[in-house]
């Protein structure tokens, strides 16, 4: 239910895959359903790190894998848009349709619609943001565009003759992705992983061994315990290899700023702003500005030091920002160009020819998604949730805590909506409440309730109240919860239908699953049973 109700509110979608798992049953049923409802896709190749810890692959092996991965992936949609095709060859638009969604539908880091990250240490990167930062760090003189070409292929790079030439399998030279895009997240692992163990500590990212705990001042370790004094620091043997990798390619937003220092003179005149900034951008560059970061984040074990470094080298939330901004489309280019048809109002199945000029210019606001004062106001609510009154900001509502005052029930009943054309506004307009199965006629057009709404933008879990939303935005209103619908369409004209939507709803796959603790052990005597 959840899946379904967003799917009307955002017109691209995040795919998460498994990197060591690939494409389960659940993934597929996803990748159909999102194709169905005509998203536009962003690859999301989660759980990197696995590929390091657990399964041990080098750089090498680790690119390969992920290549092999972006290939499965892509032959599943190539075989959806195919079936699509087919089953509309006799749409004189087959032919367009069809091209525009194979380009949407085939995943390329070239072109930044796959995101390569590990969401548990909060670090993440795109080919288009890594091509930048070894641009301007000089580390590979050749311009972005360029360059993004050859960091996700058979490339090798040559530092001596600062060229690109093709790459196999089975030379002593890396990929110019697995040398410029992972061999630095795999150092980092491997030279945190050194650090606790030379402290001491059991390494918790490498459980196999690799890294065993070394005597920490003459005593052996116990077993892997740690202890109050034992903490990692950016003197410990094994940072400052750290500190080495995260100098060269980074995509934090700091290193593209034009404000940042380059020269030394200016570093000391600039020390302040960094300080005050260096509490989630920056990138430590020496021993001091690593430790402040380390002491200022409490961070003092492997995993808290792993990540306080990472996600601010690669973070992960400015890849999947800068991935939605350059791929995901516009509310405008979405409702006219990638989904007409789930964006666009119901034709009614008889009206007067006066009314139904008027539900046209409604119809080709809403196809434009006009945010114009002009234009009729119409917002789409999607789904109705319960909150808290306490993550409501809006000082004309009684407050929760307040006592001796009849403050109504704890939770308010929300409704989440997408704003479709015009502006809407709060407690100004009285707005027509059209629900999912209303038709024009006669009668029913005198029987359409009206109601005056609260608007409220979605900050977190915490709801702001606003005077008004214009086309093209998510937010929450308020007051509708009398109206015991499951989805409401709203205009300030009478000559409104409800949106189309979808006429099918994600089922859901799997109820339990049931693995046993060893697969081949059970099976085989299961065998031998039967």
């Amino acid at each position: 239910i959840e899946v379904s109700s967003s799917l009307l509110l955002a017109d691209a979608a995040l795919l998460l895959v498994d990197a060591v798992e690939g494409p389960c049953a659940r993934t597929h049923s996803l990748l159909r359903e999102a194709h169905a409802r005509d998203l536009v896709p962003i690859l999301v190749v989660n759980k990197l790190d696995r590929l390091c810890t657990e399964l041990g692959l080098s750089p090498e092996e680790a690119y390969l894998r992920i290549r092999n991965l972006i290939e499965t992936v892509n032959a599943v949609c190539a075989a959806m848009v195919q079936n699509r095709a087919f089953e509309e060859e006799e749409n004189a638009t087959t032919t367009s349709s069809a091209d525009r969604q194979e380009a949407v539908w085939n995943f390329d880091p070239v072109r930044g619609n796959v995101v390569f990250a590990s969401a548990l240490h909060g670090w993440g990167f795109t080919v288009p943001a890594l091509a930048r930062s070894l641009f301007k760090s000089k580390t590979v003189p050749i311009k972005p565009p360029l360059l993004r070409q050859y960091l996700f292929g058979d490339y090798k790079y040559k530092h001596d003759a600062a060229k690109v030439f093709k790459w196999k399998h089975g030379h002593d030279e890396e990929p110019m992705f697995a040398e410029f895009g992972l061999r630095p997240l795999w150092d980092v692992y491997q030279n945190v992983s050194t650090a606790a163990c030379s402290l001491g500590i059991q390494s918790e990212l490498f459980s196999d061994g690799r890294y065993a705990p070394c005597s920490y001042n003459g005593t052996p370790a116990a077993n892997g315990k740690t202890s109050e004094n034992k903490q990692i620091s950016a003197t410990t043997s094994g940072m400052d290899r750290v500190l080495s990798c995260i100098q060269v390619g980074s995509t934090s937003p700091s290193v593209f700023s034009t404000t940042q220092s380059t020269t030394p003179s200016t570093t000391n005149n600039n020390n302040n702003n960094n300080n005050n900034n260096s509490d989630g951008e920056t990138i430590p560059h020496n021993t001091r500005e690593m430790q402040q970061l380390l002491a200022r984040t409490g961070a003092s074990t492997e995993t808290t030091v792993l990540s306080t470094i990472l996600r601010r080298y690669r973070p992960l939330s400015d890849a999947v920002l800068e991935a939605a901004c350059d791929i995901g489309p516009s509310p405008a280019e979405a409702a006219n160009k990638y989904r007409r048809t789930a964006l666009s109002l119901r034709a009614p199945q008889s009206m007067p020819e006066s009314v139904r000029a008027e539900f046209n210019k409604i119809h080709d606001a809403v196809r434009r998604c006009d945010a114009s004062n002009e234009a009729p106001a119409v917002a789409h609510v999607c789904k109705f949730a319960s909150v808290s009154r306490f993550s409501v900001a809006d000082s004309n509502l009684p407050s929760a805590s307040m006592q001796n005052a009849d403050v109504g029930p704890a939770n308010l009943i929300m409704g989440i909506a997408r704003v479709l054309s015009g502006t809407l506004r709060t407690d100004s307009v009285e707005y027509y409440a059209f629900g999912p199965k209303y038709d024009w006629s006669a009668q029913a057009k005198d029987t359409v309730p009206k109601q005056r709404i609260r608007c409220y933008l979605l900050m977190g879990s915490s709801f702001v109240k606003v005077d008004c939303v214009p086309a093209g935005h998510v937010c929450a209103i308020y007051n509708l919860e009398h109206l015991q619908l499951k989805t409401v369409t709203l205009c300030d004209r009478l000559e409104c239908m409800p949106l189309r939507g979808f006429d099918f709803g994600l089922q859901p796959l799997v109820k339990v699953n049931v693995e046993p603790v060893l697969a081949s052990g059970e099976l085989e005597s299961i065998s031998y049973i039967a």
